[in-house]
Order: structure tokens, then C-alpha cells, then sequence
């Protein structure tokens, strides 16, 4: 059964008008995947179908890679009528012509709820660290670290409560002082010396080490000598906090890496 020719027949030449062309990005291809992907806005849409691993089954799934939106999954977490031969989010099939019937539904779902589905699913609030966040960050963590330093006079780099509480003295009011300014106007700049201070001495303390994802977006700081978790997002969460207008949460997680140092 030639699955993926059938797929790109079927499915394939009927959403290219739709600007999808067939592929997927690395992180999301694979054996027994299939897919298609579009840019739209600078967000990438993808149309995936995928072999169940055990059974003969396929499932259709759609995601974005827009900030922290969770893929969906048809007869899932995408909720669609009661017309279709699925069982919950499984398509079940034995002959080539159950394959075909099958992406012959699947491309009624993708035209009838996948492409507005993709549409909200690519909506990304304006408070989000960015690629050029996220590289910045990776290639000049120890050069951000002590601008900061220097720039505020820090003298005390001791690795304790009291002194980090300080230090996070200094973030509030950093936050304060900067609370009426566009995200874009210099605030994106404080909070990556801010994260890169607190998070090199992190570092540090607790021998981890700076780490991109797939994603540009997702720094991490890793190996951290620290329980129950030795991965920490620093990045993401100091944009949290100036989402949030509050530094509590992002305080008490920095503390807690800190207070289960092994």
C-alpha cells in the first residue's frame, strides 16, 4: 500500500491551494508521519497524519508553533461532528480503500475545521520571550550577567537567601520602574540581564549549563546539581512574571533550585 503517494494524492493536492506543500519540520517528522506545512504571519501551521504504532489506525493531527499552544488532535482535543467513521480520535482501516475513505474524510475535517482551528491556534500573546531573546541569551549570558553586575554596583555575589532576596529587591523594582513602558521599548533588554545575572550565578552554584531547544525560544539551564528537577527555564519565566506584573512565582522556583542544592 503505497501510503504516502495516496496522501499526497488525496490530501496533498487539494490543500496546496491552501499554501501547503508537503513535509514536515525535523523535530516533528518521522516513521509513520506524514504531513504538510504552511507559514502564515511567521507562524508555521502543520497538517500531520499519523500511523497508530500498533494497530492498523491513523490519527490527524494539526499544531503551530506558535508560543506554548498545544497541538490538536481530530475527534480530540478538536471536537468534530458525528459523521465520520472515527472511534474517539482513531481512524481504523484494513484495505486500501479504507486508507483512501479515510483521507477522504480527513480532508473534509482539514477544509471544515482544521484551517480555522489553525488559525486560533496561531494566535500568540504579545508578552513572549522571542528568537532574538533566546539567542542573545545562549551566546552572551556571562556578557549580559556583568553589565548587569556592573551596572548596579553588585558586590555581594554570594549564593544565599539573604542575598538573593536582595537581588530580587532590585528585580521589583526594576519591574516598577519600567511597568509603563511597551514590551518592545527596552524591557525585552532589562529582562535578559536580569535573567542572565540571576541565571549565571545559578549556574554556578549549582554546575549546570546554558542549553537552546529546538525552538530558539526555550532556553535552559541544565545538569543543575539540584531536586527533584535539574532543568530550569529562566527565560520563560522572568517573561511570566513581567506578563504578570509579579515576581513571586518566579522568585519562590529561583529559590527552590537554590534551597535543594545537592
Amino acid at each position: 500500500m503505497k501510503k504516502k503517494q495516496m496522501i499526497v494524492d488525496i490530501i496533498g493536492k487539494e490543500i496546496k491551494k491552501y499554501g501547503f506543500i508537503y513535509g514536515l519540520e525535523k523535530a516533528y517528522d518521522g516513521s509513520g508521519i506524514w504531513g504538510f506545512t504552511r507559514e502564515v504571519q511567521g507562524i508555521k501551521q502543520r497538517i500531520s497524519i499519523q500511523q497508530h504504532r500498533f494497530t492498523k489506525g491513523l490519527f490527524l493531527n494539526f499544531g503551530t508553533s506558535a508560543w506554548q499552544v498545544a497541538d490538536k488532535r481530530a475527534g480530540g482535543s478538536l471536537k468534530i461532528s458525528g459523521g465520520y467513521s472515527n472511534q474517539r480520535d482513531l481512524w481504523y482501516y484494513e484495505t486500501e480503500e479504507d486508507f483512501k475513505r479515510i483521507l477522504m474524510e480527513f480532508l473534509d475535517i482539514i477544509e471544515n475545521y482544521g484551517l480555522k482551528e489553525l488559525e486560533i491556534m496561531s494566535i500568540e500573546s504579545e508578552i513572549i520571550p522571542t528568537a532574538e531573546m533566546g539567542e542573545k541569551l545562549i551566546s552572551s549570558a556571562e556578557e549580559l550577567s556583568n553589565k548587569f553586575i556592573q551596572d548596579n554596583h553588585i558586590v555581594n555575589l554570594e549564593m544565599n537567601e539573604d542575598t538573593v532576596l536582595e537581588w530580587f529587591k532590585l528585580v521589583e523594582a526594576k519591574f516598577k520602574q519600567a511597568k509603563n513602558l511597551p514590551y518592545d521599548d527596552g524591557v525585552k533588554d532589562m529582562l535578559l540581564e536580569i535573567v542572565a545575572f540571576l541565571g549565571e550565578q545559578l549556574k554556578k552554584e549549582l554546575q549546570g549549563e546554558w542549553l537552546m531547544g529546538i525552538d530558539p525560544r526555550v532556553i535552559l539551564l541544565e545538569s543543575l546539581r539540584t531536586r527533584p528537577f535539574s532543568g530550569y527555564f529562566p527565560l520563560k519565566s522572568i517573561v511570566e512574571a513581567w506578563a504578570k506584573s509579579n515576581i513571586s512565582d518566579f522568585k519562590e522556583q529561583y529559590l527552590t533550585f537554590l534551597r535543594n542544592k545537592v
